[in-house]
């Protein structure tokens, strides 16, 4: 078992391809292990490019790797093509992700865990056939996960109140320590 750890932000839509990709260019990656990543996505609208790693109707005819014109990006409008970060070859739409995502009681955290096996895709490097697991951990609202205080503008108490509300879930511990020990 191989624990790869991925965040995104809207930006980096291919993150979880590019290290998925980047364990498979290490000379020993043995495809026969099953990777493990815990994924951290920002904010509540979860669906958004996550679902274009999966095969759903987003990337419906397009190769791994070739550009697509994506209808929305979550809420956002995406004025460019971009080139499919599909990797695995499960089917997930948005509505099949919600149905899944469970909250953390007493938290602002929400998680899933999914199953998956990767598909070639030649511009983010990564291999077909690897078995994945993957646990993502994303916040109920915007804001609640600051990426960083060095940007001014982050209040401090909010943030250190954010991270004792998750370092004190029992809860969270116990889906870490399960993901971890599957």
């Amino acid at each position: 078992m191989v624990f790869l750890f991925s965040r995104t932000a809207f930006r980096i839509i291919g993150s979880l391809g590019m290290t998925i990709g980047q364990h498979h260019s290490i000379d020993k990656a043995d495809l026969n292990r099953t990777l493990k990543i815990i994924y951290s996505l920002d904010g509540p609208n979860i669906e958004g490019s996550f679902t274009n790693f999966f095969r759903n109707p987003n990337n419906e005819g397009k190769a791994p790797g070739e550009y697509f014109w994506p209808p929305m990006l979550g809420d956002v409008y995406v004025s460019h093509p971009l080139r499919s970060p599909q990797i695995f070859e499960e089917y997930l739409d948005r509505q099949t992700l919600n149905d899944n995502v469970v909250r953390v009681e007493g938290t602002f955290i929400r998680w899933c865990r999914l199953e998956a096996t990767t598909i070639a895709n030649p511009m983010l490097k990564v291999l077909a056939g690897q078995k994945v697991d993957l646990l993502i951990l994303t916040s109920t609202e915007t804001g609640e996960l600051p990426r960083s205080a060095a940007y001014g503008g982050v209040d401090l108490r909010k943030f250190t109140q954010s991270a004792k509300t998750i370092a004190d879930s029992k809860e969270l511990l116990s889906i870490i320590q399960d993901f971890a020990n599957d």
